[in-house]
């Protein structure tokens, strides 16, 4: 019997713990400071008034940045594949090109990307999050370090895990990871649940030895916040 009970506590772990795989495209862009409340509002009167369905829409400020990847805002589509793939191959309405048409005018495009997520623990929609990009030489240890280290990470601490496929800039990255939070102090203080945690911190060691093998390198990071979500 206690098998049993052990056997179901270890599979609803892994349905928390490894999500379906998911699919994304992101496209990066600059908004002058006295646009962005315009840009919000056409955003939010769109995506409100014609949902997608089964897909979601995120727009996020790039708050904290290098020199090199400066844009401005973001506004990511996310759902599985069969959603993402009607809303792709789906003719264009009239509203939506209006919409097109009105915020291609406040609007500088940076750059774009697709790809997907293969793992999420503790997952939700965090205001804050940081997001690193990794070029990663081994990409399967990767990702089997990153859920094994997942049942170590605090509860309010997001943690995503997926590949870009398509988009992928000079720096090389392959990889993404993006470790969310509730505040702006939770996110200062991120890693200092494991300095009173040697469990913890023996298991982020393994992690760091195991999954960033090789030539694997964090080779963008930054810090986003969530503007909103349709």
């Amino acid at each position: 019997m206690k098998k049993i009970y052990f056997s179901i506590l270890v599979f609803l772990f892994s349905l928390n713990s490894f999500s379906q795989t998911s699919y994304w495209t992101s496209y990066n862009f600059s908004v002058n400071p006295e646009n962005e409340e315009i840009v919000y509002n056409l955003m939010d009167d769109h995506f409100k008034n014609n949902p997608i369905d089964g897909v979601s829409v995120y727009l996020y400020e790039n708050h904290i940045k290098d020199h090199k990847n400066n844009y401005t805002h973001s506004v990511i589509l996310s759902g599985n594949k069969e959603s993402m793939s009607s809303s792709y191959d789906s003719p264009r309405d009239k509203a939506f090109e209006l919409f097109q048409s009105k915020i291609g005018y406040f609007t500088k495009p940076y750059s774009s990307a697709m790809g997907n997520r293969t793992s999420a623990f503790n997952n939700g929609d965090k205001p804050i999050q940081k997001y690193y990009f990794i070029d990663a030489e081994n990409a399967s240890k990767l990702s089997i370090a990153f859920n094994n280290y997942g049942k170590h990470r605090p509860k309010n601490h997001q943690a995503l895990f997926g590949s870009i496929t398509t988009g992928i800039s000079p720096a090389g990255e392959s990889h993404w990871i993006i470790i969310g939070f509730d505040s702006f102090k939770d996110a200062l203080e991120q890693s200092d649940y494991r300095q009173n945690n040697k469990t913890a911190q023996q298991a982020w060691n393994k992690y760091i030895e195991e999954g960033f093998v090789g030539d694997t390198k964090i080779v963008r990071s930054g810090l986003r916040i969530l503007l909103g979500k349709w």
